[in-house]
């Protein structure tokens, strides 16, 4: 027990005044100084408010301290009569007779520890007499009458008060107040609603007890004995306003982060956040925010054939590459009519496509030295599928095209180059550096394979958050930022309680992450993302992504300013077609990022993407050697000391080496918008090939989207 009795056990910012508005905070950029979003107070909501002692009736206090603990004013916390009987009834084997104080109750509810083990009991002992040093009776007690579970819902006596009478906890009637107390022994038998005559039984039991302690008269407890229980139930409660899905999602991430932090339940964490008087300062550019919503709630957005009945859907979310700092993000196409409503940017886990090739294949090959833009590539399959009679697998063009480069395998986005080079460094290295270094949660053991991890078709696929931050390590020189949505919360009087700093890490080398941006600008200029139209103002790179059966189409990309991702499909996925042209997810993504731009642009001295740990230089396309007089060069980006040196001594004069390559003009620093490219918005997809069953390493099976490989 000498841990135990070392324990310095509080409950810190449980409020313990009356219920105030939890603030949220946006800094200004051009001052540097915080202010408040007013539209996005939080404020009495989820049928949990908070209710001070003085607000409560004496009889509500009395009521539960009669039938809960009726020695509370007169122990240190623990109740040594009620626990020596407690622990005979258990080395007897019946663990429900209830030897729990208040107090211990208030620890139960507050942290959710509730196991029936001797050592929970020891600990729970010892908690509640350093609570008790602590902490007086009355801030005990107010803390356990707002988080009692009083069933359907309610939490605390003011919002069961608002909840089956209809009026405020100061204005309840003493039957009323046996009521309540008789609920927490089993908030569903003796719920007023379901079970009135259970309670009704139990609320005799709560007021004897009164009477018997001398609390309340005999008259007063024959009366409220006999009295009627007048229900009016009340369920309209809360906010009328709705919060915007940056909100809904720096609430639910407060939720999770002080549960983690204090031990808090998910009841106790939320009342803190929507009653708590908290001061959240986020990390929200309101300025882009507001564009994003304008844009996702503009019908015009996206364009819809003739006679489609799909209700499409669309994600998207910003973030500032050197901080992680999220500065925008909405979760759904429209009007957002709910709060805490389903947020496609942070929750929803969708197939991404192509787009996954970059972060997956070619920035830890490219990082591991096991590729670079000289290494000869053939477009050739990398297998017969005997199961399905046909090679594996196949492009978006439905064709192959024999020796490639690297520049051109991306910008065309060829499954045959991301299947071998991830064959190359392993399914298993690409799935340890998506998980480990870039922070994706959402892939399975089941995911290490060529399929999932080279073509996109993950077992339950990514959230449009992880998709654009790993993708942040592309402009921000190799470094891995944690996504943030804020950066400090204090409680009501100022105190620090989360501190959330930025998170940052190495994961590819400056050179890596430069040749990367190098290859993925050439996407948007001469490849599947040349419609973009941001291009042709600022620095931009990125890569599409399609589904292989068409339900799901993506966009990744980014500036010297911001990195992005946009999801777009439908809830319950389903074949798109030609319904909607084009990369609808790319429209809207290059829609929101030219908006957020525009001020950057007029302002001109615009950034441009870093180059400056790469050389340029020629090789040749066919040996990956510096090119002889009979090559035909072509011009790559390497890391310092990579370029080829020796030289091409495999052409003679008279063979025409050029037809085995495709053209690519790889020399122009900012590359040429001359050329065009094939449109990533094939049904057959430019990811895996549709109705495939065969099974590629150990016989994985891919769900979601996806047949077996």
């Amino acid at each position: 027990c000498k841990n135990y009795l070392a324990e310095d056990y509080d409950i810190p910012n449980i409020k313990l005044e009356l219920e105030m508005t939890t603030s949220i905070f946006a800094k200004d950029k051009t001052t540097g100084q915080y202010y408040e979003l007013e539209d996005q107070r939080l404020h009495g909501s989820e049928n949990r408010i908070w209710a001070s002692i003085s607000q409560m009736p004496e009889n509500l206090q009395k009521a539960f301290i009669a039938i809960e603990d009726e020695r509370f004013y007169e122990h240190s916390g623990v109740d040594w009569r009620r626990t020596i009987g407690a622990t005979l009834e258990f080395v007897q084997g019946n663990d429900s007779y209830g030897g729990s104080t208040i107090t211990q109750q208030l620890i139960k509810n507050v942290t959710e520890y509730d196991d029936t083990t001797i050592q929970r009991k020891v600990q729970e002992i010892f908690r509640a007499i350093s609570l008790t040093k602590k902490r007086s009776k009355d801030e005990v007690l107010e803390m356990y009458l707002n988080t009692i579970n009083l069933s359907r819902g309610n939490r605390g006596v003011q919002s069961a008060a608002n909840y089956y009478f209809g009026k405020e906890v100061s204005d309840l009637t003493l039957v009323e107040c046996a009521a309540l107390a008789a609920i927490p022994k089993s908030p569903t038998k003796y719920d007023p609603v379901r079970n009135p005559e259970n309670n009704k039984e139990r609320r005799a039991l709560v007021l004897n007890k009164m009477h018997e302690l001398k609390w309340i008269t005999e008259k007063e407890r024959d009366e409220a004995i006999t009295a009627d229980l007048v229900l009016n139930i009340t369920t309209e409660l809360g906010t009328s306003s709705t919060y915007s899905y940056y909100t809904d999602a720096i609430i639910e991430q407060l939720i999770t982060d002080l549960s983690e932090k204090y031990g808090y339940t998910r009841e106790i964490s939320s009342s803190m956040v929507f009653g708590g008087g908290l001061q959240v300062y986020s990390c929200v550019d309101p300025d882009i925010q507001n564009a994003m919503e304008r844009i996702f709630e503009d019908p015009n957005t996206i364009s819809q054939g003739k006679g489609s009945s799909i209700d499409p859907q669309a994600a998207m979310v910003v973030i500032d590459p050197h901080t992680g700092d999220v500065v925008g993000l909405v979760g759904g196409l429209g009007e957002k009519k709910l709060n805490r409503e389903l947020n496609r940017a942070t929750f929803s886990t969708r197939q991404i496509g192509s787009s996954i090739k970059p972060i997956s294949v070619y920035a830890p090959a490219i990082d591991l030295g096991v590729i670079n833009c000289a290494t000869p590539l053939v477009d050739e399959p990398f297998k017969f599928d005997t199961s399905m009679g046909r090679d594996w697998p196949k492009n978006s063009s439905n064709k192959y095209e024999g020796n490639i480069s690297l520049n051109y395998a991306v910008s065309k986005s060829k499954n045959t180059i991301a299947v071998k080079v991830c064959d190359m460094i392993t399914p298993e290295y690409s799935y340890d550096f998506l998980t480990n270094k870039l922070g994706v949660s959402t892939l399975v053991d089941r995911d290490k394979n060529l399929a999932s991890l080279a073509l996109g078709g993950l077992t339950y696929g990514m959230t449009v958050m992880d998709v654009t931050a790993a993708y942040g390590i592309f402009p921000s020189g190799g470094i891995y930022s944690k996504p943030r949505l804020y950066e400090k919360v204090l409680d009501s009087e100022g105190n620090e309680i989360l501190v959330n700093d930025p998170q940052r890490s190495a994961v590819i080398s400056e050179s890596t992450s430069q040749i990367m941006t190098k290859l993925l600008q050439n996407v948007v200029t001469s490849g599947t993302g040349a419609s973009v139209t941001l291009k042709n103002k600022v620095n931009t790179a990125g890569k599409t992504g399609t589904t292989s059966d068409n339900k799901d189409k993506y966009f990744a990309g980014f500036t010297p300013y911001y990195v992005a991702a946009c999801w777009f499909g439908a809830d319950i996925p389903i074949y798109l077609g030609s319904r909607f042209p084009g990369n609808p997810a790319l429209n809207i993504w290059d829609k929101v990022m030219n908006e957020i731009h525009k001020d950057i642009v007029s302002e001109g001295n615009l950034k441009k993407f870093d180059f400056s740990s790469t050389v340029t230089a020629s090789f040749c396309p066919v040996s990956g050697d510096k090119p002889g007089p009979f090559c035909t060069a072509e011009d790559g980006i390497f890391s310092k000391g990579t370029q080829p040196t020796k030289l091409c001594t495999g052409h003679g004069s008279g063979i025409d080496w050029d037809s085995f390559l495709p053209p690519l003009d790889f020399s122009s620093p900012d590359f040429s918008d001359s050329q065009t490219s094939e449109e990533d918005n094939s049904p057959i997809n430019d990811t895996n090939e549709n109705n495939l069953l065969s099974v590629l390493n150990n016989n994985v099976l891919v769900e979601n989207n996806y047949e077996a490989y």
